[in-house]
Order: C-alpha cells, then structure tokens, then sequence
C-alpha cells in the first residue's frame, strides 16, 4: 500500500507538467502574418471580384508591428478572414502616389488602419485604430450582415 501511494504524486506532478507543454505548444502557433504587400492600385485591381481587407501600415510603426504579431497572425483572424483577399500597403512615405491615392480614395490618414472592400471595390468599413482581433472580426462580419440585409430589403 506505501509503494503505491509513493508513486501518485509524482505521476500527477509528471501528468500535470506534459499536458501544460502540450497547450504551450498548441497556443504557440508561429503564424505568420497572412497580408500580402502590394505597392500599385493596379495590384489591387486584380483582386476585384473578391472581398478584400487593405491594412495600411508604415515602416517605423510601432503599433503596426503589435497589429501585424498580435491580431493579424491570429489563428481566430485567419479563420475569419478565410476566403478574403489580405493586402497589405505601406504608406511611409507620405508623399507618394500612392499614399495620395490611399487618402483620396479611402481616407485613411495613418497607420495602423484596416478598409473593407466588397467584390465591386466599393468601401464597405473602415477601422483606424485596432485595439484587438474582435474589432477587425466584427468589422468583416458587419459588413456581411449589412449586404444580407440590403438584399433582403430588395424584395
């Protein structure tokens, strides 16, 4: 009866210490940040006909690099953004075309900031500041409820 005894505790200690490693490893997923970078409003052209998440960050960005880490290579965001087309434009230099163009047609006036665009290209939401992944969940699924609501009010 001591013999066994003797040897639960640590069994416990050793059963406690696996499975605390193994969610360690599970919640430790090394994703990448899944935005592809483009550099032309022509490269966003060939994504008409498909939803689109434009992030637009800078390179000395602080807060875009914790975006880019900690919401955007999120395994909860990957999922939800499934099927959506995630681009990236870097707006350093302020000058630019391009970042003309960005203000212009999206007015996004720095960074970190998230547009939504349907399959048309139109602007569907737009997020400037991003405090976390729910935000920029609920900014794609917004914008999913808004369109089935819009077709049904078209009957």
């Amino acid at each position: 009866m001591k013999i066994a005894t003797k040897f639960k505790y640590p069994l416990f200690v050793f059963s406690l210490l696996f499975l605390g490693a193994v969610l360690l490893l599970l919640s430790s997923r090394n994703v990448k940040d899944p935005f592809l970078p483009i550099d032309t409003l022509q490269a966003l052209e060939r994504h008409r006909g498909e939803r689109v998440l434009l992030s637009f960050s800078t390179a000395g960005c602080g807060s875009c690099r914790r975006v880019s880490s900690k919401i955007f290579s999120s395994p909860y965001f990957i999922d939800e953004a499934a099927g959506m087309a995630l681009l990236r434009i870097d707006i350093s230099d302020a000058a630019s075309p391009l970042s003309e163009a960005v203000r212009e047609l999206f007015g996004v006036q720095g960074a970190p900031a998230l547009v939504l665009l349907d399959e048309q290209g139109q602007l569907r939401g737009r997020l400037g500041e991003i405090k976390n992944v729910h935000e920029v969940v609920e900014l794609i699924h917004e914008s999913e409820r808004r369109d089935r609501l819009s077709a049904f009010n078209h009957w």
